[in-house]
Parts: C-alpha cells; sequence; structure tokens
C-alpha cells in the first residue's frame, strides 16, 4: 500500500506505511523482490491522502515507474468527486496511462526495469516528436521561488539540452524566471511548441497551471536551479 505522505523529508513523497517499514523505499524494494522470488505478482495500490498538497504527477511518476519495474499493476484508491475537483486529475491520469500502456506492451528492458528499482531515483516517461515513449532520469529542484510549494518542477537531459517539466499544483498562475527568451522554448507536449507569455528585461513570463516542458539551451544546470529559486509567482 503506497500513501500520498510527506516522508523522507519531502513533501508529497511516498510513506510506505512507516509504522510497518521505518526504512521507506529501501524497506519496500526488500518486500518487492521477496513477493517476486516467491513468483507471486504483486501489486501498488496509491492512496492519496488529505495531510499533503495532494495527488501530483510526480508521485503517480514514482509509483507507476516502480510497479513498472516489477511488472505489477497498480490501482488507485480515489472518489470520483475528487478526481473533479483536482486541478491536476488530467495530467495525472495521463501519467498512469503513460506506464500502463508501457506495462502492457513490455516496452521496458530488463536492463530499465533494474535501473527502475533504484528506489532513490525518479524517472519521467516522456512522450517524443514521434510519439514514442523515452525514459529518463529525473531530478526535482526544490528550491522553486525560494522553496515555494506551489510549482513542482523536475530537470532532465535529453539530446545534450536541459528540460524542466514543471507545474502548479492546483491553480492557474504565472511564473517569472530569470532566463533569456532566446534561450528557452515551452511546450505542452515535446512536440508542440508555444508561445512564452512575454520576455523583457532578461525574464520570461510562462504559464504556471497544467504540466508543461521548458527546453533551456546554453544554459548550465546550476544556472537553471538559480532561475528557478529566484523565479516570482504572480497571478
Amino acid at each position: 500500500i503506497v500513501e500520498s505522505a510527506p516522508s523522507w523529508g519531502k513533501n508529497g513523497d511516498f510513506d510506505w506505511r512507516a509504522s510497518i517499514y521505518p526504512n521507506g523505499s529501501e524497506d519496500l524494494k526488500v518486500l518487492l523482490e521477496t513477493i517476486k522470488s516467491e513468483g507471486i505478482t504483486p501489486s501498488l495500490h496509491f492512496l492519496p491522502s488529505s495531510r499533503t498538497i495532494g495527488t501530483q504527477p510526480d508521485m503517480i511518476e514514482y509509483a507507476t515507474s516502480l510497479a513498472a519495474a516489477w511488472d505489477c499493476p497498480v490501482s488507485l484508491n480515489a472518489s470520483l468527486e475528487s478526481f473533479k475537483n483536482h486541478a491536476r486529475t488530467a495530467d495525472n491520469l495521463e501519467v498512469f496511462r503513460r506506464w500502463e500502456e508501457v506495462r502492457s506492451r513490455n516496452w521496458l528492458t530488463e536492463e530499465q526495469k533494474l535501473q527502475l528499482r533504484d528506489a532513490k531515483q525518479e524517472y519521467h516517461l516522456l512522450l517524443n516528436e514521434q510519439n514514442q515513449f523515452e525514459l529518463h532520469p529525473y531530478e526535482q529542484i526544490t528550491t522553486v521561488a525560494g522553496s515555494n510549494e506551489e510549482i513542482r518542477a523536475f530537470i532532465f537531459q535529453r539530446e545534450g539540452e536541459y528540460h524542466v517539466v514543471y507545474w502548479h499544483i492546483s491553480g492557474n498562475k504565472k511564473l517569472e524566471l530569470p532566463l533569456d527568451g532566446k534561450n528557452v522554448a515551452l511546450y505542452k507536449n515535446i512536440d508542440r511548441e508555444e508561445e512564452i507569455l512575454s520576455t523583457r528585461n532578461g525574464d520570461i513570463v510562462v504559464p504556471a497551471n497544467d504540466r508543461k516542458y521548458l527546453k533551456i539551451s546554453n544554459v548550465s544546470k546550476e544556472k537553471i536551479f538559480e532561475a528557478f529559486e529566484n523565479a516570482r509567482i504572480f497571478e
């Protein structure tokens, strides 16, 4: 049973019933390996918690990627009303859809499954320009706008360029970043570029609502982290 909860020092991460598995993801890994070794197919059950920021796409991605690593299904316990009221339901269900397709098609190689079993490394399943899957390790930017929890952002590298997938946890706002607009492209899906809201004085303004991507060229990873730390969220 996977419960969305503030654990391991990261708000919104997963609590593998800490009273039973005090070592979190490492205990879960041992448990799943033991179950698989007995020839049993485990199942992960995702139970949203009212104690946190709400179920977010990265939380779903973390659980479903681990499930795919052990070839086991995932179930979600939530009311239709909560689906209706959650601003990121469409993004959450899209993550479910992608990983279930990967699992049903047996798309992952054995090497990729072993990589996904490292519970300390998170992965993002990207749909590329040809509508094909790509698997990328990514890292959370935890200091967005001075560690404001409204924005979730994760950085990964693709074809030699840094990309950031980001979203607002529950609203529809704007995000101002100290980045040169000439170096940034905005995408809803990676095959369809969207217009940046504004570029002025070396800053850009992009929408902060559902899940989007920024492709950032000619900027170091350290400078990207710095830009997000100095970002401004506004209506």
